[in-house]
């Protein structure tokens, strides 16, 4: 898991605020440590191709975390970068169907949970009400 020492804690109620774009390398760290991950885990799963490149991955991730960011047009992130607008786009969405992003969103929700001084994983469940079965009666979307 990525060091908690870029969080803060919000209850604290810190005086300054989180800095997106200064993150950018815990991000970039973050997401090459996950897609190693991956791959360990694809054991004999094989991809086409040549091994991609380490300096290009980082610049890649760097530049998807703009178009996050900076909310910049994806064709003119790759004219700026100049990386092809095919080789952004498909890492994006090979990236996306592998499920990078969803591991880093649930890896984001721990590291933050440990930070603000929480279990790692939920220890409760909320149910709601109206949708549970009532004393003897059926399901019913209706409050009472």
């Amino acid at each position: 898991m990525a060091s908690s020492r870029t969080l803060s804690n919000p209850r604290t109620g810190a005086s300054s605020s989180w800095d997106a774009l200064a993150d950018i390398e815990a991000f970039i760290t973050a997401a090459e440590a996950e897609l190693t991950a991956m791959e360990r885990e694809r054991v004999g799963v094989h991809r086409r191709g040549r091994k991609p490149d380490p300096v290009l991955r980082r610049r890649l991730l760097g530049v998807i975390w703009m178009l996050t960011f900076g909310g910049m047009q994806w064709r003119l992130a790759g004219l700026l970068s100049g990386i092809p607008f095919t080789t952004l786009h498909s890492a994006f969405a090979r990236w996306t169907r592998l499920g990078l992003w969803r591991r880093l969103g649930q890896r984001l929700a721990l590291d933050w949970r440990v930070a603000c001084g929480d279990e790692a994983l939920p220890s409760a469940l909320v149910v709601d009400s109206p949708l549970s079965p009532s004393a003897g009666g059926p399901l019913s979307g209706k409050r009472s």
